[in-house]
This record gives C-alpha cells, sequence and structure tokens, in this order.
C-alpha cells in the first residue's frame, strides 16, 4: 500500500504537506506545465515520485473544485425550481 511506513517515513510528512500546500498554489497557477518549468528552473531535489504526487494531487484539487462548482450550480438551480428549501 503506497500509505504504508514502507514508503512514507516521519521526515516525508512535512514535504508531502509541502508538497500539497505547493500543489494548491499551482492550481491557482491553472498549468501543470509552469510546475514542471519551476522545477526546471530551479532544479529543486525532488524525484520523480515527488513530482507526481505534485500533478496528481493538483489534478485531484482541480476535479475536487469543479465537481464543488457543479454541486452549487445544481443546488441553486434547485432552489430556483423550487426543488430544494
Amino acid at each position: 500500500m503506497l500509505g504504508s511506513p514502507k514508503y512514507f517515513s516521519k521526515f516525508d510528512e512535512p514535504l508531502l504537506l509541502a508538497t500539497l500546500k505547493f500543489s494548491s498554489l499551482c492550481l491557482l497557477l491553472n498549468s501543470n506545465y509552469k510546475i514542471l518549468l519551476i522545477f526546471q528552473n530551479f532544479h529543486i531535489g525532488l524525484n520523480s515520485f515527488h513530482i507526481s504526487l505534485i500533478f496528481l494531487s493538483s489534478s485531484l484539487l482541480s476535479f475536487l473544485l469543479l465537481r464543488q462548482t457543479e454541486c452549487n450550480h445544481l443546488q441553486k438551480r434547485g432552489k430556483s425550481l423550487g426543488l430544494f428549501y
């Protein structure tokens, strides 16, 4: 399993949290390509696993944001039709 101690140590927890925060920032920039450029320009010492994690979390955050927007729209539409109170 990916979440088992075999793959992550206590040392990795702050890095993973920082990775998630960084991917949230990149989500605001709205471009995974910009993430790659940042890595290439500054030669940040991350391996391919960490880069994949950033892309994955950025994509997941994009998906969740889109779903939340859809839910809000459907809820407003339902209220206007009298389906929700």
